[in-house]
């Protein structure tokens, strides 16, 4: 018995006060017990499937700073808790300033 793949992109890390955490995004983290607590999987992004971080960059890349995109996230990896959000691209200048 394998594993089973996931299609998307896991999320790692969140910054804070970023637009992506006050989207709600969250990472993956370490619980108490030391188990991973499996983030967001990000699957679509303004309905265009990401299968590998490649797919998201790409899809990242063809919008401007400014532009809003729609995210389609299993929160949790979990697929049948599949939520929107919209997220505010920002240069990554501005996210290293802000931390």
């Amino acid at each position: 018995m394998g594993r089973a793949k996931l299609g998307g992109v896991l999320c790692a890390e969140v910054v804070p006060n970023s637009p992506a955490a006050s989207a709600g995004l969250m990472a993956s983290s370490l619980r108490g017990d030391g188990s991973l607590a499996l983030g967001d999987l990000i699957t679509h992004v303004d309905g265009q499937p990401v299968q590998q971080v490649e797919d998201l960059l790409s899809a990242i890349e063809e919008r401007q700073v400014g532009d809003t995109v729609q995210l389609t996230i299993d929160r949790g990896c979990n697929a049948s808790r599949t939520d929107y959000v919209r997220v505010k691209l920002v240069s990554r200048d501005s996210l290293q300033a802000g931390r």
